[in-house]
């Protein structure tokens, strides 16, 4: 019921007319869209592991997909586009390393990270864009899975798709100003909030992001995927201020880089050695909060970039003793009299 009066809300709201989105509009939720942004992808350089991200989209609407992608490096260079087609109803899958073996050695080397942090670049990372061709409609719904089923490991999460109006009636603030679809942004978020209760535009005060990590053991990983529309922080540079959070209450801040709009971070290399005094297992959670504990940057600044993220949590051991999970981060938005 709850949902059902939220939704009816945001259509009266947005007055989007018979083909309306269905969702809070500046919220990547789960509902069909038109575009769909598969904010990371990661795989193996061969011979260096079998971990690979699998893409799977389906047309729920009976329009058929028809997908112009772009590939985009973690600082969100182009570097390589094709179609992907399917019919009405289809279920169509693809994965990273098989986009990445169509590419020219050249552009591969674009796309090597060095992931375990050894000196040797050990993995493929970055971003894919998948703009509709023709069918503008939210028909789409997308899932991703990061697997290496060798050692016993896959996990899956709902990837965004970004919800289009059948007219360009989302206000300024909350939908990209060439493909009309929604934005993933403080301000657009901030506006559909206020939408809900009568009000209109509105600009963001503050912003965050809430990822959980919990590390096993010394084998033990969580990685976040933090993904924005633009390389840095503006005029904060590239590291912000923010608090790490045990699991016993307590709270330390510390420096985390963001430099890339792709961002692939191994939270135990910074998270403050004071929370945990080395026992494992190491848990909590972060505030990744805008502005900083420093007020940086202001919010006439980030208020339009987009922000998505992902924790990747990972035991390692046999195959029987491997686990790992993909969830998507709890955010929040304040604005001006919430």
């Amino acid at each position: 019921m709850k949902k059902l009066l939220v939704m009816i809300s945001v259509l009266a709201a947005l007055a989007l007319g018979a083909a309306p989105a269905q969702a809070l509009v500046g919220m990547p939720d789960d509902v069909p869209g038109c575009d769909v942004l598969q904010p990371f992808f990661l795989a193996s350089i061969p011979g260096m592991g079998n971990t690979n991200t699998l893409m799977v989209f389906t047309d729920v609407g009976g329009y058929g997909i028809d997908f112009h992608y772009d590939v985009m490096t973690k600082k969100s260079e182009t570097v390589y586009n094709d179609e992907l087609p399917g019919t009405p109803f289809d279920v169509v899958s693809t994965d990273a390393i098989s986009i990445i073996e169509k590419m020219a050695p050249t552009e591969k080397v674009k796309l090597e990270i060095d992931l375990d942090g050894d000196g040797v670049n050990d993995h493929y990372a970055g971003y894919m864009l998948f703009y509709a061709i023709s069918s503008y409609s939210n028909h789409v719904i997308a899932q991703t899975l990061l697997v290496d089923l060798g050692a016993g490991m896959a996990s899956a999460a709902n990837v965004p798709a970004k919800e289009i109006a059948p007219v360009p009636v989302f206000p300024q603030i909350m939908s990209d100003s060439i493909f009309e679809t929604e934005l993933f942004s403080a301000n657009a978020l901030a506006t559909a909030e206020n939408l809900q209760i009568g009000g209109g535009q509105m600009a963001a005060s503050w912003f965050a992001l809430y990822p959980r990590y919990y590390i096993l053991d010394a084998d033990g990983k969580t990685y976040l995927f933090i993904w924005k529309s633009v390389n840095g922080l503006g005029t904060a540079g590239s590291d912000m201020h923010i608090a790490f959070f045990n699991d016993k209450e307590d709270a330390v801040s510390s420096n985390l880089p963001l430099p890339d709009e792709l961002n692939i971070i191994d939270v135990e290399k910074y998270l403050p050695a004071t929370l945990h005094s080395g026992v494992y297992p190491k848990e909590g959670f972060i505030l990744i909060g805008l502005p900083d504990i420093y007020d940086r940057p202001a919010s006439a600044e980030f208020g339009d970039w987009e922000w998505l993220g992902y924790t990747w949590l990972k035991a390692v051991g046999s195959a029987a003793e491997s686990w790992t999970t993909l969830t998507p981060m709890h955010r929040e938005v304040w604005w001006p009299g919430k």
